[in-house]
């Protein structure tokens, strides 16, 4: 619902577990660019996963 719970101005990002980014890892290594695992990294600081 946008302009009602969120605006352009949010941040809107896909939640990620330490689950998923080791499936990453397993499965989609090849195909994952460098911009994709700096995501990755940015997204683990804001859920604090380890």
């Amino acid at each position: 619902m946008f302009g009602r719970h969120f605006t352009e101005q949010d941040m809107l990002v896909s939640r990620i577990s330490r689950e998923t980014i080791d499936v990453c890892k397993q499965y989609f290594r090849e195909d994952l660019q460098k911009a994709d695992w700096q995501l990755m990294v940015e997204l683990k600081k804001v859920f604090e996963i380890l």
